[in-house]
């Protein structure tokens, strides 16, 4: 029985716009705003399969290309959320678009050489080539069909796995979201899956942060944008502004501290 997929086909759609910063940092904000351009089609959920321990991990050996497709059917296809709600991609891709992308992703990913199934988490440069293909052939008939020549992605941590995704798509553009971690530390406050406290939340912003830097510090300059305002102030300054952990948790309280300049 011949497979169901078909050869890939060149995409007239141009490599995608990843925005990505620390959570409640504004990325969902920045792509609407620049997916409202009629040449760029804005994806309306993350898809953040395409980072952690996903197709980067796939790329880095970490993840066997079945095992992915395993987690790809049975958790990012569709799962439970809070609320009796659920997420995932069936919210927007055709069930068979989905699988067929994902026969020709292992199809093109075949066994792993013998020598690297002796070294199981050696990098797989060979899966770059396939991990786009999938990505391309699961995002890429979104843009056609709203007549846009790119697409633009809103996962947070796009920002910290930005080497790998620049690794599958050369073209990329990445805009780096930032927001003062005090506004951000007293969002993820008053969310109910968030830190307990503010400085708590602090802690987070501060720690993505700074994976975040590290990894846009790898990319060519002509990558990535800077979105938003970088006026934060030192670590040390920021605990003693930060005061809607203590008592009425109140965000203007935050605000009222100016932050110093930065180093």
């Amino acid at each position: 029985m011949a497979p169901r997929y078909a050869a890939p086909v060149p995409s007239p759609v141009k490599d995608p716009i990843f925005v990505g910063g620390t959570q409640r940092s504004g990325t969902h904000a920045t792509a609407r705003l620049i997916g409202a351009h009629r040449a760029v089609a804005h994806l309306p959920r993350e898809m953040k399969f395409a980072h952690q321990l996903g197709l980067p991990g796939v790329i880095a050996g970490r993840v066997a290309p079945r095992a992915f497709a395993n987690r790809m059917r049975e958790f990012w296809w569709r799962r439970p959320y809070r609320e009796g709600r659920t997420r995932g991609l069936y919210k927007t891709i055709p069930r068979e678009r989905f699988d067929d992308a994902l026969e020709a992703f292992l199809a093109d990913a075949g066994p792993a050489p013998w020598h690297r199934r002796l070294i199981p988490r050696r990098a797989r440069p060979d899966l770059v080539a396939p991990s786009r293909a999938l990505v391309n052939a699961l995002f890429d008939p979104i843009a056609v069909e709203q007549d846009a020549g790119r697409w633009v992605e809103m996962s947070p941590r796009n920002v910290q796995f930005a080497p790998a995704l620049l690794e599958m798509f050369p073209g990329m553009r990445l805009v780096h979201s930032v927001r003062d971690g005090r506004d951000v530390a007293c969002s993820l406050a008053a969310l109910p899956f968030g830190p307990e406290t503010a400085l708590e939340g602090l802690e987070r912003w501060d720690r993505h942060l700074r994976r975040a830097d590290a990894s846009v510090r790898e990319l060519p300059p002509t990558a990535s944008s800077p979105s938003g305002s970088r006026s934060c102030c030192s670590p040390a300054a920021r605990r003693r502004s930060l005061r809607c952990s203590s008592s009425s948790g109140s965000a203007r309280t935050v605000r009222s501290a100016p932050p110093s300049t930065p180093s």
